[in-house]
């Protein structure tokens, strides 16, 4: 494995950078024996009244510096990579994420999501904590990375492991509990998805937190936004992965208005100004026969498998098969719902 290699930007006048004749172009390779992982471990391995601190030049010459200094003086170095690390990125798919509801064209370095925690002390960026290891958890304890901002959104596991479609969402909240021990200051967030981590959900979350007080110093709940950029198929990937979610729950209510979200979201994937023009009025219009229909569960399980058979289509690019499957759906509402008129008038 490559050891790291910090290189120097500038150096600051009048500093000990300076009287030790460190220059830009320079490379910080290790101090007191210890290779620096990032900024953190450089200014913690620096706070000392003595260092040596191990230096290369452009030429390849490496010079080790033995430096008498205050305790938290500052060396006088900016790095060219401020966090001399590289930035680490999110690995959860969030049900809710609103970088994937970005327009396209605009730099770069809005797409990039990142889910690092020393960018969270250092900037108030917040984190899920779903790519930390115990011990980067160590670390943040030893090092008194506090206060860190944290994404927590439910204090439910399976939830939790549901809306950021990670393994590793569940069991990373125990961390919560070890920042607590340790004195590690933290505000919290909450993203706010109709139906599915409010109510009772909330309720717990909030309880859960509470009780990690004072070390939890605040918790802000923020409602999910959707925006017009989000792509077509990845809606209807959420609308499924709800329709699943609401069906495991055994939530009703929830899964009739997660029908007419599929529904009106196959019409405007059409494309078709007709079939917007007259599909979802009609959907409007019938809205009552299509739940009535729906207070057979029978129906609603047959529903999610059939939602679920055109999605699988759609997805593989296949539109003939998702064109039949289609009609077939229509012709089964149809034949509940003439039903609920007999029965409802």
């Amino acid at each position: 494995m490559k050891k790291k290699e910090h290189i120097v930007k500038t150096v600051k006048p009048g500093s000990i950078a300076e009287e030790l004749e460190i220059a830009p172009g320079d490379k910080v390779l290790a101090i007191d024996n210890t290779e620096i992982e990032d900024i953190f471990d450089y200014q913690f391995l620096t706070q000392d009244t003595y260092i040596e601190m191990l230096v290369e030049k452009p030429d390849g010459e490496q010079w080790l510096l033995e430096i008498d200094k205050e305790f938290d003086e500052d060396m006088g170095i900016e790095f060219e990579n401020g966090l001399m690390d590289e930035y680490r990125h999110c690995h959860n798919k969030c049900i809710f994420c609103f970088i994937d509801q970005l327009p396209k064209g605009m730099r770069d370095t809005l797409y990039f999501k990142d889910d690092d925690s020393r960018l969270s002390f250092l900037q108030g960026n917040y984190i899920t904590m779903t790519n930390l290891s115990d011990e980067d958890v160590d670390r943040i304890i030893k090092m008194r990375m506090s206060p860190i901002n944290i994404s927590v959104h439910t204090t439910n596991p399976e939830l939790r492991v549901f809306m950021l479609k990670n393994k590793n969402a569940g069991k990373c909240l125990s961390y919560l509990r070890r920042f607590y021990d340790e004195g590690i200051e933290m505000s919290c967030q909450v993203v706010l998805c109709r139906g599915v981590n409010d109510g009772e959900e909330l309720l717990r979350t909030m309880h859960d937190l509470a009780a990690l007080h004072p070390y939890v110093e605040s918790v802000s709940i923020v409602p999910a936004g959707m925006t017009k950029f989000r792509e077509g198929l990845a809606e209807l990937t959420h609308i499924v992965d709800l329709q699943d979610f609401y069906y495991d729950k055994g939530d009703a209510e929830q899964l009739r208005q997660v029908d007419e979200q599929f529904h009106d979201l196959i019409c405007y994937l059409s494309k078709r100004t007709v079939i917007m023009d007259t599909l979802i009025p009609l959907h409007r219009k019938t809205r009552r026969y299509r739940r009535i229909s729906m207070e057979d569960w029978s129906r609603t399980v047959n529903t999610r498998k059939e939602h679920k058979a055109i999605f699988d289509a759609m997805a593989s690019g296949d539109a003939d098969l998702a064109e039949s499957l289609m009609a077939k759906h229509i012709e089964n509402a149809k034949k509940h719902m003439l039903g609920g008129f007999i029965n409802h008038g």
